[in-house]
């Protein structure tokens, strides 16, 4: 990968190309799915990213910016004693340099916020051990047992690997649409009754935010023919969302679970304005990568990667797919397939046939017909006929 070889369109971000995208250029039918064999994910990374610059630096766009900053970047990272606990190991040490050492911090934990599949989110305070004063209120993403930290594991290396695509945004006004993680840090049984006597499990540090696209949505009234999510903020997620698989399409990566609940806000402190991020890479990968098919949430799913005996993987397209399905959801409220929704063998049909558009009810049909630049933007995302930049 070489950063110099794309640059930032910041013409997609204008008032004035709101509604789609209009660069000619390869479709995601045309992209070429490659063979899929078992690799390292950290054997893509170049060079190692710098942890001093990368975990609490003001020139990460994404990582928090507070007095303490230049003092835990001061401290650095180290490695953990593995003492009287069975250390989960990381095996890569480049992630290996990405774990705070409760020598030099101090980690409190505050009230649970979330609960996935594999792990809880909690509130967290991190403060360097000398200095308990300075403070950063963050989030942790904490694995549900040893079982679950190969999930934690595999989306910290992804982190990593965006982590050489934030410079490409330092010095142009769109923000970077992913999440940045800010670290690994080592809970125990002390430390997190949940876990089991011996386990020290490896946890991934982020910004905190404010709530999910999900809830965001629910939050907003429904008014007949008008958009839940205002049109200003459609653009703006949208904008967020291709601005995403750009990204994701260069790295030749996959996310593989684009859906509402894996998009986090929080409001801009100057405007009060909606800024959104994809978090949850423990089903990204490098495509060819993938091995097997990763965690998946049904509704929000591509239709090939449900056939059965398929043996294509997530990529661009299935990606896309997603991206239109979260804008469906974004300007209904409607979950996709929700009339389908009741019984998993209907639901599983109904995805495998792709035609989402089918199922929406009365009322979100009335909103995308008063809205034809987002009902088209919508069908061209989900017909994978949205021209795009796409390299092959």
């Amino acid at each position: 990968m070489d950063n110099t070889d794309r640059t930032i369109d910041e013409s997609l971000f204008s008032q004035s190309n709101q509604s789609t995208l209009s660069i000619d250029t390869t479709t995601p039918e045309q992209l070429s799915l490659p063979t899929f064999s078992k690799h390292n994910i950290l054997s893509s990374l170049e060079t190692p990213v710098s942890p001093v610059e990368s975990l609490f630096s003001n020139r990460s766009p994404s990582s928090p910016t507070t007095p303490v900053t230049p003092i835990l970047s001061r401290l650095g990272v180290s490695s953990l004693s593995r003492g009287k606990f069975i250390h989960f190991p990381l095996n890569n040490t480049l992630l290996d340099q990405y774990v705070l050492s409760p020598d030099l911090f101090s980690l409190t934990l505050d009230k649970q916020i979330g609960q996935g599949g594999s792990a809880y989110v909690y509130q967290c305070q991190l403060s360097p051990i000398d200095d308990a004063s300075s403070v950063l209120n963050l989030a942790i993403k904490i694995p549900q047992g040893k079982f679950k930290a190969k999930s934690i594991v595999q989306e910290a290396s992804f982190a990593l690997l965006l982590k050489q695509q934030i410079s490409l945004y330092n010095n142009t006004h769109i923000p970077f649409p992913f999440i940045d993680y800010l670290g690994i840090y080592y809970l125990n049984k002390e430390t997190f009754p949940k876990f089991r006597r011996n386990d020290e499990l490896p946890c991934l540090l982020m910004p905190i935010m404010s709530l999910s696209l999900s809830a965001y949505i629910e939050q907003k009234p429904l008014i007949p023919e008008k958009t839940r999510l205002p049109l200003k903020e459609f653009w703006q997620l949208y904008h967020t969302l291709i601005e995403a698989i750009l990204i994701l399409n260069r790295m030749k990566a996959a996310h593989a679970d684009i859906k509402p609940d894996n998009i986090l806000i929080t409001f801009n402190e100057v405007t009060q304005q909606p800024e959104f991020k994809l978090i949850d890479f423990s089903s990204a990968s490098i495509v060819s990568e993938y091995t097997e098919m990763p965690d998946i949430t049904y509704n929000f799913t591509a239709p090939e990667l449900m056939q059965n005996g398929a043996k294509v993987r997530p990529n661009t397209s299935s990606d896309l797919f997603s991206v239109g399905l979260v804008l469906l959801f974004a300007a209904t409220g409607e979950i996709p397939y929700a009339a389908a929704s009741h019984d998993f063998h209907y639901l599983i049909n109904a995805v495998q046939s792709g035609d989402v558009l089918s199922w929406i009810n009365v009322e979100s049909r009335a909103i995308l017909h008063k809205n034809v630049e987002v009902a088209t933007t919508i069908e061209k995302l989900i017909s994978r006929t949205l021209p795009l930049p796409l390299e092959t």
